[in-house]
């Protein structure tokens, strides 16, 4: 249904086969997720970082997953935003509320979320805000949103995942702050690597 409009059919492969069986365990809160990558202690408390090279099908992957979990009433559905969606409402509303606490109660479309209260969401793309956004600091406001989504997720259980073409080590020096709090905050994500070239 998703890839109907594009005449595009969704290839599972070596690259991503155990990826999507962990995804599916994980989004149903199946113990089994855990399993799936032993040597990588993923936990299903934890959110979603999925990160790999352009193309591979982070965000793809991750419309899919919203998709599927939105037409089965699944409480872990979430809705998906790039960064420039983002920083593009920051530039209207001077705020990034509807992204970090889902104050959506004026989006009639998603009457699914609760306007009162945080919904899960993928921020796609991340680090990759080294340039002004619609005359906005990207990198700024996407640091905001990774400290937002932390609290939320500490206090509500309610997840903020990630997709991002930059490795761990890159993601660190790009946020890197004097307290390395941002930093820090990446350890409470499932680090997720997709592997592969572009699909596109």
């Amino acid at each position: 249904m998703v890839l109907a409009p594009q005449r595009r059919k969704f290839v599972i492969d070596d690259n991503n086969n155990k990826i999507i069986i962990f995804l599916l365990y994980y989004f149903n809160n199946c113990s089994l997720a855990e399993q799936i990558f032993p040597d990588k202690r993923f936990k299903l408390a934890k959110p979603l970082l999925i990160r790999g090279d352009k193309g591979v099908g982070k965000t793809f992957l991750m419309q899919l997953f919203s998709e599927y979990l939105r037409r089965t009433n699944n409480p872990n559905s979430f809705f998906n935003v790039s960064v420039t969606e983002m920083v593009n409402y920051y530039t209207i509303n001077n705020n990034l509320n509807r992204y970090t606490y889902n104050d959506r109660s004026s989006v009639k479309e998603d009457n699914t979320f609760d306007g009162c209260r945080p919904s899960n969401v993928c921020l796609n793309d991340i680090g990759l805000q080294t340039q002004s956004f619609f005359g906005q600091d990207g990198k700024k406001l996407v640091t905001e949103f990774l400290h937002a989504r932390y609290e939320i997720w500490t206090q509500w259980n309610i997840r903020g995942h990630l997709t991002t073409n930059l490795s761990v080590q890159q993601l660190a020096k790009e946020f890197a702050d004097v307290y390395g709090r941002t930093v820090d905050r990446l350890k409470s994500y499932n680090i997720i690597e997709l592997t592969g070239t572009s699909r596109r």
